[in-house]
């Protein structure tokens, strides 16, 4: 009977010893696998772990949204609910896709310039700007005040930047085709005569696009088209071999040919 008794004791110590060495954690992941672990924290988007039998040494993360699943060594259970689709906000990169500029260059020539830049889709961004004739900074220049409004689709190469070890491509930055149309009128006093003028012109600008910290926008560019200017000078003044239109060089009515460029700073968001 005592021995009896020795043996149903050692057999009892002997099976909680097997069930404490085999009593573990079971990480379930999404795709079904599963990971044999002593879990150690659960926060908002991660779970950390240590290996099955480590009771030091590193400790291991995997992503919540990689998680179906916890079964704890006592048997309970935890169903992890989670966008699988979700991205850890270390990572997150925020789609800045528009921007407002102003052209530096503008005020030295006596008029101010604002832009505007939308994504389309990638690749492709519509811009559009105003100017206001007026400002009287540079002297040379005859006393004028007017408008002109500009708009066209930037045909991007754009180039990519690699962020918290992701590859991403920007909207706003990059190389970049755009052809523009501009439509302008001003009154130009010149020998205390005034005196109307109306252009349009149709431009193919090539420029570069940088983007400084996702937040300052540098764009430079320039190109050539063709233009038409009329004037109220009268019939026998309309044949102008050179005229300064603000928006664009006007190389005169027998050379219809027309000239542009800038540089402008914005605020990308």
């Amino acid at each position: 009977m005592k021995s009896l008794l020795k043996y149903l004791i050692a057999f009892t110590f002997f099976a909680i010893a097997i069930e404490t060495a085999t009593a573990q954690d079971i990480i379930i992941k999404a795709n079904d696998d599963s990971l044999n672990v002593k879990i150690v924290q659960i926060t908002f988007d991660k779970i950390r772990y240590r290996f099955h039998g480590m009771k030091t040494g590193n400790i291991m993360e995997i992503p919540k949204n990689q998680v179906k699943k916890i079964i704890y060594e006592n048997g309970s259970s935890l169903t992890i609910v989670y966008n699988l689709f979700d991205v850890n906000p270390d990572l997150l990169i925020k789609d800045r896709s528009r921007s407002w500029k102003i052209d530096l260059v503008s005020p030295v020539f006596n008029h101010f310039t604002i832009g505007y830049e939308q994504k389309l889709k990638l690749g492709m961004n519509l811009e559009i700007k105003a100017s206001y004739i007026g400002w009287r900074l540079n002297k040379t220049i005859d006393q004028t005040d007017g408008f002109f409004v500009k708009a066209g689709i930037k045909f991007l190469k754009n180039s990519s930047t690699i962020r918290k070890g992701l590859k991403y491509m920007n909207p706003m930055k990059g190389s970049y085709l755009k052809p523009e149309i501009t439509a302008g009128r001003y009154t130009s006093i010149e020998k205390e005569r005034k005196i109307n003028f109306t252009n349009i012109a149709v431009n193919c600008l090539f420029g570069q696009q940088y983007i400084i910290g996702n937040v300052i926008c540098l764009d430079l560019f320039g190109g050539a088209g063709v233009g038409y200017q009329y004037n109220s000078r009268g019939p026998s003044n309309r044949e102008d071999d050179f005229s300064y239109c603000f928006s664009h060089i006007f190389f005169g009515k027998k050379l219809p040919i027309t000239m542009t460029g800038g540089f402008m700073i914005g605020y990308v968001f």
